[in-house]
């Protein structure tokens, strides 16, 4: 039997999901919000929020062969995460549409295999017959934080509202 994870393990694998989903709930909530205020109509709107799901249903599986094939899903995980979180931030320093299909697009190629590595680098993690039901309840921690994140945001968003001249 393997040994069990510590509890140290345990509290940086919560925090991970935690804080990687509260991101992902404090950004794509807002997007299309954001979008709107540059002043793109909603057909742009709705053609750069399918980009996301659309790249990643396309790409994730390639990242998955190149992952498996270089057994080193760490280091995949570390050059996608923070390529991505670099395109990501990108997509606030220019308005048009061209260039936002473009930013999206590529945030969306390098972020596509992250989620999927996370799982799977948890999971590694949870070796022993103890901490395989651990799983799920990592999971949950990842859903807190997208509901903290989105909810912090919008009561931000709230609280200080943006005028036409922020943006």
């Amino acid at each position: 039997s393997s040994s069990r994870a510590t509890k140290k393990q345990l509290q940086s694998m919560r925090l991970l999901y935690l804080t990687y989903y509260a991101s992902l709930g404090a950004l794509m909530p807002y997007l299309p919000v954001y979008f709107h205020s540059l002043g793109h109509p909603g057909s742009s709107i709705g053609l750069l929020g399918a980009v996301k799901p659309l790249t990643t249903f396309l790409v994730a599986p390639v990242w998955g062969i190149l992952s498996d094939r270089s057994n080193n899903q760490l280091s995949i995980l570390q050059l996608t995460f923070v390529s991505s979180l670099i395109f990501q931030l990108l997509v606030g320093m220019n308005s048009s549409l061209n260039y936002l299909i473009a930013t999206v697009f590529a945030a969306a190629v390098l972020n596509a295999p992250v989620k999927s590595l996370v799982d799977a680098l948890i999971l590694s993690k949870l070796t022993s017959e103890e901490d395989r039901h651990q799983f799920g309840r990592m999971r949950l921690w990842g859903q807190l934080g997208f509901g903290a994140g989105s909810s912090l945001v919008g009561s931000l968003l709230s609280a200080f509202p943006a005028d036409s001249n922020t943006w």
